[in-house]
């Protein structure tokens, strides 16, 4: 039997590569409640509460979801930036007007 190595594991995460973090995690009886995590996170979009301050955690869930979307999803980068800045101008109480493409600069 393989024993779990964290580096490897790591170096999943390091690269973005979650589905295979997550597979190598499947693979190890003793990592089942990482393993768990992991598809709550990814799988259910059950993220983390890390602060009690409303403002900050809504704030934290939505850089979450924009993480989940880009690695666990794959979402072109491009896409998940205009729903992440979708979710912040609804967050924020911005007019949606204002987000037309013609308004908004990239910064290449």
């Amino acid at each position: 039997m393989r024993k779990f190595n964290e580096l490897e594991f790591k170096s999943y995460l390091w690269k973005g590569q979650l589905h295979e973090a997550v597979s190598y995690l499947s693979k190890f009886h003793d990592k089942k409640d990482w393993f768990q995590k992991y598809i709550n996170i990814f799988e259910n979009g059950q993220y983390y509460k890390r602060t009690d301050n409303k403002v900050i955690g809504d704030i934290d869930k939505i850089y979450q979801n924009y993480y989940r979307n880009v690695f666990w999803m794959n979402i072109p980068n491009e896409d998940a930036k205009k729903l992440l800045l979708q979710e912040l101008t609804i967050f924020c109480g911005i007019k949606s007007d204002l987000l037309k493409d013609d308004n908004i600069e990239n910064e290449n």
